[in-house]
């Protein structure tokens, strides 16, 4: 049964799409100058082996983090009248929440956390927003419906940087 009021946020696809794409393409290219002229490509390969091995490995290892957070649908923060579930903390009741608030980091990249203080055990839960698909005013207009009859403080927003 669908709450009107319960918020599922995953990550967007359409900006790991992007990305998955944008590290495609010199992994093509590579294979692509292999396959038209090896010779070529394996004596380049031979004068710094460890220097092209390097930044194969990097350019894969970057497309295969893409593939996984494209491919990747679960629910990464849901907010309902029970709490708040990361897959990380897992269900966190409105009764065991003390105060939340978004951190925005200002820098070479912007980015926003929602931090929610935990009453018990005394910790913190840091979820970062940027890849989600939910805007942060779906996010709080969530957490406002389904917090309500709790006293949830919710401190605005502290900018660092």
């Amino acid at each position: 049964m669908f709450d009107p009021n319960e918020l599922s946020a995953r990550f967007n696809r359409k900006t790991f799409l992007f990305y998955l794409i944008f590290t495609s393409i010199p992994l093509v290219g590579v294979s692509y100058s292999f396959l038209t002229d090896p010779a070529k490509e394996v004596h380049d390969f031979k004068k710094s082996p460890v220097a092209l091995s390097m930044l194969m490995a990097f350019l894969l290892f970057i497309f295969i983090f893409f593939c996984y957070r494209y491919l990747n649908k679960k629910i990464q923060l849901q907010i309902n009248k029970e709490g708040i579930w990361t897959p990380k903390k897992k269900l966190i009741s409105w009764s065991n929440i003390w105060y939340l608030y978004f951190k925005e980091t200002k820098g070479k990249y912007d980015n926003v956390f929602l931090i929610v203080k935990i009453i018990d055990p005394e910790d913190e839960l840091k979820v970062e927003l940027g890849f989600l698909d939910k805007s942060e005013e779906e996010i709080l207009d969530a957490i406002t419906k389904g917090s309500a009859g709790h006293n949830i403080q919710f401190m605005d927003r502290e900018i660092v940087g």
